[in-house]
């Protein structure tokens, strides 16, 4: 039978009628304004360049770790395939490898009449599908013709997924989607493959005589100015930089439901985040431009303008405040004749360019298929070809190979601790470090007489709430911890629970969009883990359940790894996991090569453990694994099931480790708890 009353459940000092109701968007907005603010102060006390150097080395560091290793530099293997000669200008079509089989199409404009070499402007692409060949609206290649008419050099390339260069089919279409959540376990971020090609375009301009190395300018629009301002930040051989219709404040960007996957970076808000203010930051005090749109409802030039404004303090704090510039024109958003104007003007004054007539002269575009640099226009003709796909996989099998070596060479003891800090890197839960340390989580809880449960919230981080339903039983000295991806999974599962005699905590898993969450830096498992960390510790404290051996239990993909994760991330609060529905290999996740999967996942979790090593970490505490899933949900048999947690058996060996696949029923479950866990944690 169970029974509430208010004071065997709370007392004053722990239950506050002040809580917060739970708004995960707002919480998560407030929590990146407060990381902003910290960064702000960083930056605002730069006034010297070697302050500004400091400054600009550490979020390099910090956004190389997010991005992943760099590729080798291997031979490009460039070759010109053909060209277009015009009466001022010339087309080169060429083909380069910016790692291994990994082909990129490129034009090379280049003016007739030149004495000597020339300037260049690398020229990144949006979202336009036919790539560099793009023709219509904002025409770009009306720009690279003018540029090259007016004595500039042009290198622009198709990204990834458009033009020449669609890895999957129309099925996929251009929005990088599936590439993007294929890569994001692996040890590369997707926007690295965008990086590196245009790394390697700027190495093979070195290798052209007629190139000045001196004179690199970057301009790129949508897409093309997010990669525009990612290349300059990383690479100092650009000299002047023009990003177009892409600046916006980085908690703007969090909300942008267009934002593609390769823009999708932890906690841009951080101190020395990969943020837009910055990634600004790591290009003064070169030349900037920041182009925008008065039309431009995803770039709107409000908030473009507030950062402009901060970027120009900073580049008069270093005594260049004539380098920048910003200046959002009368039209939608795209790279239109009236921001292209400006480009050519900023070009001649701080490229030492050729003036370019004003207004831009008509051009004559040339077809899609005139621009092919690869047969029959797509670089999956060429032998030996390579997509995302194939180099993400080869990159997952020697993380897995990395892992196998590890779990042979490392101490037992080491072995947890290199877990646990991958555990807290990938999920990020020392992000909340900084918060007061005289900070306690609280639970309130509204009790109704004769209720066989109370209903109640729990802040389990300054500014993070959550709502929760609490079972009691007075006779149990157990207290199992609830969270499951779906409330009426984890209702069910709870109130099962409680038939059982236990006490249960059932927490509600809060959650956003994936982008929101890996963007504002407060990720969902790791956010959750720290909900059951936060919230076992309170209800300890209340009267009621003071000395119950706590439980762990998650139901779901995401929820089965994060009671997994609270458990390791601080040992000797739990005294049993129970992880129900999980997913039982987390390399699964880009296996298949159009499998798209919407499971939020921690970026770069697979250059530390896999499920299996999760499990095997939490030897020898008690752990019930049960109704494992692959990527695409499907449950796993017994055998499968075994095979999946081999080396988590060998860790165990003959120790309380239950794997059962199909349904998991609540009454074995309770049985199991009360067989293996010791009451009131003894």
């Amino acid at each position: 039978m169970f029974a509430f009353s208010s004071p065997v459940l709370a007392d004053p000092g722990t239950l506050s009628p002040q809580l917060p109701a739970p708004d995960l968007a707002v919480s998560l907005a407030q929590w990146q304004q407060v990381q902003l603010t910290r960064d702000q102060t960083l930056r605002r006390q730069i006034d010297t360049l070697q302050g500004l150097r400091n400054y600009q080395n550490q979020v390099r560091a910090k956004w190389r770790q997010i991005l992943g290793p760099w590729p080798a530099r291997t031979p490009l293997n460039a070759r010109c395939t053909g060209r277009l000669q015009r009466e001022t200008y010339t087309v080169e079509k060429i083909l380069l490898e910016s790692q291994p089989g990994f082909f990129v199409t490129v034009n090379l404009y280049l003016p007739s009449n030149r004495t000597g070499t020339v300037p260049v402007v690398l020229s990144p692409i949006g979202h336009a599908p036919l790539g560099k060949a793009h023709h219509t609206h904002d025409n770009y290649q009306a720009r690279f013709i003018t540029l090259a008419k007016s004595g500039y050099a042009v290198c622009v390339w198709d990204p990834l997924g458009q033009g020449e260069r669609e890895p999957y089919g129309e099925r996929t279409g251009n929005h990088h989607t599936v590439q993007g959540y294929q890569c994001m376990p692996s040890a590369r971020h997707f926007c690295l493959y965008f990086i590196w090609d245009g790394i390697r375009c700027l190495d093979y301009l070195e290798t052209r005589p007629e190139i000045d190395r001196e004179r690199i300018a970057c301009a790129g629009c949508s897409g093309g100015g997010a990669l525009t301002q990612y290349l300059t930040a990383l690479d100092d051989r650009i000299t002047v930089a023009a990003p177009t219709s892409w600046i916006a404040e980085s908690i703007h960007l969090t909300g942008d439901r267009g934002l593609h996957t390769e823009s999708w970076f932890p906690g841009m808000c951080d101190p020395y985040g990969p943020g837009t203010a910055q990634l600004l930051a790591c290009i003064a005090p070169r030349p900037l431009l920041i182009l925008g749109n008065d039309h431009d409802p995803e770039f709107p030039p409000a908030s473009m303008a507030r950062v402009a404004e901060e970027t120009a303090a900073l580049y008069g704090r270093l005594g260049c405040a004539h380098r920048l510039q910003y200046i959002s024109v009368d039209s939608p958003h795209g790279f239109w004749p009236p921001a292209r104007a400006h480009l050519y003007r900023f070009l001649e004054h701080h490229l030492a360019g050729l003036p370019v007539p004003d207004p831009e002269p008509p051009v004559k575009t040339e077809t899609a298929a005139d621009l092919f640099c690869a047969p029959g226009g797509q670089v999956h003709n060429l032998p030996g070809s390579k997509t995302v796909f194939d180099l993400n996989r080869e990159a997952l099998q020697q993380l897995a190979e990395q892992r196998a070596t590890r779990r042979k060479q490392l101490s037992s003891a080491d072995y947890f601790q290199f877990i646990r800090n991958g555990v807290l890197q990938s999920a990020r839960l020392t992000a909340h470090s900084f918060r007061r340390s005289d900070w306690q989580p609280q639970l309130r809880v509204t009790v109704r007489q004769a209720a066989r449960y109370a209903d109640g919230c729990c802040a389990y981080l300054p500014g993070f709430s959550t709502t929760l339903r609490l079972h009691h039983n007075p006779s149990s000295r157990h207290l199992a911890v609830v969270i499951a991806d779906d409330w009426s999974v984890g209702h069910a599962r709870s109130s099962a629970l409680a038939q059982t005699g236990l006490n249960v905590l059932h927490l509600a898993a809060d959650h956003a969009s994936d982008r929101r969450e890996i963007m504002s830096g407060s990720l969902r498992i790791g956010r959750w883990a720290l909900l059951l960390r936060n919230a076992g510790r309170a209800a300890q404290a209340l009267p009621a359940f003071q000395g119950c051996s706590l439980v762990a239990l998650g139901e779901g993909l995401n929820a089965a790894r994060a009671a997994q994760f609270a458990a390791i991330s601080e040992p000797g609060q739990y005294h049993a996991v129970i992880a129900l529905r999980g997913l039982a290999d987390l390399r699964s996740l880009g296996q298949g090569v159009a499998q798209f999967h919407s499971h939020q996942m921690q970026p770069g979790a697979l250059r530390w453990f896999d499920a299996d090593d999760l499990a095997a970490a939490l030897a020898p505490l008690p752990q019930w694994i049960g109704d494992t899933r692959n990527a695409r949900l499907q449950a796993h048999d017994q055998t499968t099931l075994r095979r999946r947690y081999r080396w988590a058996t060998t860790r165990y060996q003959s120790g309380p480790l239950q794997l059962s696949a199909g349904q998991t029923e609540s009454q074995p479950l309770a049985g199991w708890i009360k067989q293996h866990v010791p009451s009131g944690g003894k």
